[in-house]
This record gives C-alpha cells, structure tokens and sequence, in this order.
C-alpha cells in the first residue's frame, strides 16, 4: 500500500512552490512561508485524493462490464462451470458451501444443482472429520436423483501407514449402498470384507465405472476369498482392481479393463476368455501378477478355446500372469490395432 501511495503522489502530485522549502529548519521559517507549504501540501492532497477516485470508478466500472456477461450466463452453464471448477479430488461439501457465499445468484445455482452435490466422498478416517455423515446425507438429499460418483478410503498417506481397517468405511457403504441404483462411478480403496463385497454387488444400472483397491485382507477372509458379482447395466465401461476377484460372467461391454493381484484358484482361462468375447469394443487390457489355476487336462490347450477378436484393442499389457492363461491370451486374441504390446 506504501509503495502504491508513493507512486501515486510520484504521478499526480503537483510540484512544490519552489518559494516553499521544506527541508528548511521551522525554527528559520517565516509565516508566509509555513503558509505556503501549507498550501502546497494540500493541493497535492486533492489531487491525489481526485486521482484515487478516479481510479476507483475506472476499475469499478470495468468491473461492472464483465460481471454481467456471467449472470447473464444459463444456470446450466454456468453450473457446469462450478462442477469443472471443483474435481473429485479437492470436493467437499464445505467447498460448495464456501461457493454459495460469492452472491446471491451463485448460491441459487449451487443449491438448485444437483450434479453439483452428486458426489459421496469419505476419504478420512472418522476421528479427523467427525461431520463425514452429516455431509454425505447432506450431499446425497441436495443431489436429488442426479447419477452419483461414489469414493470410499483412506488416503495414500493413510495406506502407507497401515491404516487399512476402517470400520466406518461399512458404515459410508450401507449408506450410499442405499442409492445403488444412481452410482455413475464407484472407487473403493480400502480393506476387503463380506459386508463391502455385497455393498457393491447392489443392482447399478446406471454404473459406467468400477475402480477397486483391496489394500488389505479384512477380519472377514471368507468375504475377501469371495468374488464380486456386480448386477451392473449395459453402460459399464471401465473396471479397475486390485486384489479384487470377480464373477468373470458378470462381466460384459468392456472398453478398458485392468486387473492386477488377482488369484483366483476357481478360474479357467475358458472363463476368461468367454468374458473377453462378450467385450468387443475392448480397447485396454492390462493384467499383472494375475494367478489362474491349472485346468482340467485338455480344457486349455489353444486348439479346444475358441478364439476372440477384438478389433478395437490397442493397449495390451500382460506382466506375470499364470502360464496357461499367458498361453491362451497370446494364441486366442485376434486384434489389427494394437499400438502397445508389454509382456514383462
């Protein structure tokens, strides 16, 4: 602020009355002279206060051009705009609440914008955000019927500590388990248990992504041994896991699927297959340290499984997998558009 006064009286001040001497000692000034610097001082005051003014109602007004043009804006766009503005990772309720506060207007598109409140996030554990439940109720009343992005578990840093055993994390999955049938997309990072795996075979019809991360075994084994039977629509495209096993049956219409740390002693490369040709439009597949037990004898040999092709696969990335399904995957899949090929 002391450098913008400066320049300020710099610009517009006018120069002193030479006859006015400032730097002369008061005691060897005259009347006349104190009169005059008097007066010196005080037209640069008003003109300094005339140029600040000025200054005001030039910014003030600009301020105005532009302001209109975003109220002018349609509420969808301008809410689309807010939704953009807020990514998964930095969204909270609070965060909403904090934009209600920038006008009147702005507080009419956030509580009339479902799709704003469509997100049920907990990444904490309950003892550092005791308001988890009051705001994903919150959330989940003001997003109406809107599709919901689900996110449940802890942080990474939490993961590097071990803290994988969030019980409250059954709690957050009954609740937004009650909305199954508006999940859009669902991240779960987090230990496995019987009560999360029947959480997220709920029916979702309306499921475009699934993204899991066992980070660790559950006081349930028998739920972590279990595998996931989604009841998913025709619109999932994307399934992501970690130490997750699946009901390979279940799964259809892919276009990306990556897996990883997957043991399955009950899984057949044939099975494996048959969920691959029920994904056509397949255009990534990655499988890493992926197990599958020995068929019968017979049952993988390349020359009875029936071949796959998938024309839209251009990323395939297969990294310790289990021989025999390494073996069927190379021999069985017919694809023109692969642009990467791993096998490490």
């Amino acid at each position: 602020m002391d450098q913008v006064l400066a320049l300020l009286v710099e610009t517009v001040a006018p120069p002193p009355d030479p006859k006015a001497r400032i730097d002369i000692p008061l005691s060897q000034l005259d009347a006349f002279q104190i009169d005059s610097i008097v007066q010196s001082l005080n037209t640069a005051l008003r003109h300094l206060q005339d140029d600040i003014h000025a200054r005001i109602a030039k910014y003030n007004s600009y301020r105005n051009t532009i302001a209109p043009y975003i109220s002018l804006l349609p509420v969808e766009m301008l809410s689309r705009i807010l939704v953009l503005s807020v990514p998964l990772k930095h969204w909270s309720v609070g965060r909403l609440q904090e934009l209600a506060q920038v006008s009147k207007h702005w507080k009419s598109i956030v509580t009339d914008s479902p799709e704003l409140w469509a997100i049920a996030k907990v990444q904490t554990c309950p003892d550092e955000d005791p308001r988890w439940e009051e705001d994903l109720r919150l959330a989940l009343r003001m997003s109406s019927q809107a599709p919901l992005m689900v996110a449940c578990g802890v942080t990474e840093e939490q993961s590097a500590l071990g803290a994988y055993e969030w019980q409250s994390a059954k709690e957050f999955m009954r609740i937004v388990g009650e909305h199954s049938t508006r999940w859009r997309s669902i991240q779960y990072n987090g230990a496995s248990s019987s009560h999360i795996i029947t959480e997220l075979e709920r029916p979702a019809p309306l499921l475009q992504s699934i993204r899991i991360n066992f980070t660790a075994h559950g006081s349930d084994m028998a739920g972590h041994c279990r595998p996931i039977r989604f009841t998913c629509g025709a619109r999932l495209q994307e399934v992501k896991a970690h130490g997750a096993l699946f009901l390979w049956s279940a799964l259809c219409g892919l276009k990306t699927l990556r897996l990883s740390s997957v043991s399955d002693p009950k899984a057949r490369s044939a099975d494996f297959l048959r969920m691959l040709a029920s994904c056509p439009h397949l255009e990534v597949l990655s499988l890493s340290d992926m197990e599958i037990s020995a068929s019968e004898e017979g049952e993988d040999d390349p020359s009875q499984l029936s071949s796959v092709r998938l024309s839209a696969l251009r990323d395939l990335t297969i990294s310790q997998v289990e021989p025999c399904l390494t073996r069927a995957l190379v021999s069985q899949i017919f694809a023109d558009n692969i642009h990467r090929w791993l096998d490490m």
